[in-house]
């Protein structure tokens, strides 16, 4: 049996987790990120890195790349 490590998610991202769930709870339909709330996740991406906030996130990891590497 494989052994999977639970990472805990840091502090800014599960806060942002938390946003993004009440935002898809609230808008049903697949409609764009509000930009404050990308924005935060682009920044989080920066410093915690891509995959570890695009997963908890559940965003598109090669989107949440190219904004993250723009500069």
């Amino acid at each position: 049996m494989a052994h999977q490590r639970s990472r805990k998610i840091p502090e800014p991202i599960a806060r942002l987790q938390r946003e993004l769930e009440q935002f898809r709870n609230w808008n049903k339909s697949r409609m764009t990120l509000p930009e404050p709330l990308w924005q935060s996740a682009v920044n989080l991406a920066r410093q915690y890195g891509i995959w570890q906030t695009a997963k908890p996130l559940r965003l598109d990891y090669r989107g949440l790349k190219k904004a993250a590497c723009r500069r």
